[in-house]
């Protein structure tokens, strides 16, 4: 698990192997705390993951406030409904609020869950009081929270179609050979010059990511969205390469891969912490090595600033991510990996 905290917030992100799970604990205008969950990882990672840290929340007296699914991807959803099935918890005393755009389909793909069991979430969500009954899209108007706003940024009505138009298909994504990781980061610098293919599943367009603002803290959570989807929306916003987004970290889209990030979108936004939800021991190989490096060679960049990049998970492959690059990479593009204490 990696955290960021201080006074008045903190935010885990839990090591579900390659996927999402997002606690996010925050002292309200209401001077109480409260507890916002983004994602739940696989089902399999509920119980040893997600379980004893929401067993801690209800030990404290405290709830979830509110749970956001992202996309109907088992990566992201799959902990939420094994929490729904869950009878040592009693949702309606539990949770709050849900945040869903669950009349979107599960599909039948390897490592994700079927449609049966979207059927089991649609069961539970449909005409809850605490449900956002709306689809959730992009808006200039932000959700208000206890004081915590939230500005969707993806997805817009174009990515939400095109999921519904992909009901019970199987997915067209296939594994990558390898990973990149032997590649070193000079070696990236003309092919990051360009922007890569963008990232084409409906389920990882039809993701909800959005801008969190607290009273000292600010992140993009971007799930998988596309970063096509996530510029337009914050030059909507009136942010730009003149005026660029500065938040204190952003958790990259899609695990780190290079579908999912682009010189637009490094240009418009500052940070200088970046979240990497990825094992690299996954179908995908994700992250991608060429994420890293389209970010440390981006002649936006300041080179006296210093990068951080905090993974979810720590193992041999990524902490030898860079050993090709020799022992004074760190050095020469200014930056520092961070993992968890143990995985």
């Amino acid at each position: 698990m990696i955290a960021f905290k201080s006074k008045f917030y903190r935010i885990s992100f839990l090591g579900v192997l390659c996927g999402d799970a997002i606690l996010i604990r925050f002292w309200g205008n209401d001077e109480k705390y409260h507890n916002i969950l983004i994602d739940g990882g696989f089902v399999k990672t509920y119980k040893p993951t997600l379980k004893p840290a929401l067993i801690e929340i209800r030990k404290s007296g405290e709830k979830i406030d509110l749970v956001v699914g992202t996309h109907y991807d088992g990566d992201h959803i799959g902990g939420i409904l094994a929490l729904i099935n869950d009878t040592s918890f009693s949702l309606d005393d539990f949770v709050d609020k849900w945040m869903i755009n669950f009349d979107l389909p599960l599909v039948d793909s390897t490592g994700a869950i079927s449609v049966q069991q979207l059927i089991t979430l649609k069961g539970k969500l449909c005409g809850d009081q605490g449900h956002f009954n709306q689809p959730i899209l992009f808006s200039l108007n932000p959700y208000e929270f206890y004081g915590l706003t939230l500005t969707i940024l993806s997805p817009d009505a174009e990515r939400y179609q095109a999921a519904h138009i992909e009901i019970e298909k199987k997915s067209s994504l296939v594994g990558s050979a390898g990973n990149d990781y032997e590649i070193t980061i000079e070696a990236f610098s003309t092919r990051v010059a360009n922007e890569s293919p963008e990232d084409a599943s409906p389920a990882n367009g039809s993701s909800i990511a959005f801008l969190l603002k607290a009273e000292d803290y600010s992140c993009l959570l971007l799930a998988d969205a596309f970063p096509s989807v996530i510029c337009k929306s914050i030059r909507a916003l009136e942010w730009d390469e003149n005026r660029p987004l500065e938040v204190d970290s952003i958790k990259l889209s899609h695990h780190g891969s290079r579908g999912n990030i682009s010189n637009e979108l490094l240009a418009i936004t500052r940070t200088l912490n970046y979240v990497i939800s990825g094992n690299a021991i996954n179908t995908y190989n994700l992250p991608n090595k060429e994420t890293i490096a389209r970010i440390l060679i981006h002649g936006n960049r300041r080179k006296d600033q210093c990068f951080n990049f905090y993974f979810t998970h720590r193992n041999d492959t990524l902490e030898n991510m860079f050993s090709v690059d020799g022992e004074d990479v760190f050095v020469r593009y200014n930056f520092k990996i961070h993992f968890p204490e143990s995985d």
